[in-house]
C-alpha cells in the first residue's frame, strides 16, 4: 500500500504530461496544486524512512534514492517563487521545478519493484 502511494506521488511529479493536464490545464473538478504534489511525495517518503517496518520493504539503493529525492526536492522547492509566476510558467519553464521533476524520475528509476495493487 505505501509503495503504491509512493510510486503514484513520484509518478505524478515525474510526468510533464500529468502536470500539464492537472496543473496547467486544470478544471474545477480535476486539478492538482504543484506545491501539494511536492509535499505529498516528501511526506510519503519521510513516512517510509521513519518507519522501521516500512524501511524493511525497500532495498539499500531504493532508500538512498528516496533520501536523494528528498534532499533535491526540498532545496529546489525552497528556491521556487510560486507566488510570483503563473502555474504554466512554473511547470513549463522554471528550472527548479524541472529539477524536482527530474529528481522524481531518477528516484522512480531506482525503485526495484512496481507497486502491488
Amino acid at each position: 500500500m505505501m509503495r503504491k502511494r509512493l510510486y503514484e506521488a513520484l509518478s505524478d511529479l515525474a510526468s510533464l504530461d500529468f502536470q500539464i493536464k492537472y496543473c496547467v490545464n486544470a478544471t474545477q473538478e480535476e486539478y492538482m496544486l504543484p506545491e501539494e504534489m511536492v509535499e505529498s511525495a516528501i511526506s510519503t517518503i519521510e513516512t517510509v524512512l521513519s518507519s522501521d517496518k516500512q524501511r524493511t520493504s525497500y532495498g539499500d539503493s531504493e532508500l538512498e534514492a528516496l533520501r536523494g529525492f528528498i534532499k533535491v526536492a526540498k532545496e529546489r522547492f525552497e528556491a521556487l517563487d510560486i507566488a510570483n509566476q503563473s502555474v504554466q510558467n512554473l511547470i513549463l519553464r522554471d528550472s527548479n521545478w524541472s529539477g524536482i521533476r527530474q529528481a522524481a524520475a531518477t528516484c522512480l528509476a531506482h525503485l526495484e519493484r512496481l507497486p502491488h495493487a
